[in-house]
């Protein structure tokens, strides 16, 4: 649980810490902008996957990478070993 929602960062600081890892040894996965916003915040790698809003600059700017679906995530992650 955390005190303040996305687009802050703390949900995902709280999950790195909870997992021991780093925050930059970590991928978001969001369709939104406030997830987006908040996983760039949190120094994550982030992928935004559209949904129903298409992304604006801003989402795109925060995002690692803009991919067309989930299944897009599997080649991604390979090129980025």
């Amino acid at each position: 649980m955390v005190r303040r929602s996305k687009p802050d960062p703390d949900i995902y600081l709280t999950a790195a810490r909870l997992l021991e890892v780093k925050p930059e040894e970590c991928i978001g996965l969001e369709d939104s902008r406030n997830g987006i916003l908040s996983v760039h915040a949190a120094g994550m790698a982030g992928l935004l996957i559209p949904d129903l809003i298409q992304p604006d600059a801003q989402m795109i700017e925060a995002a690692d990478a803009v991919l067309p679906d989930l299944g897009a995530v599997i080649g991604w992650l390979e090129s980025h070993d």
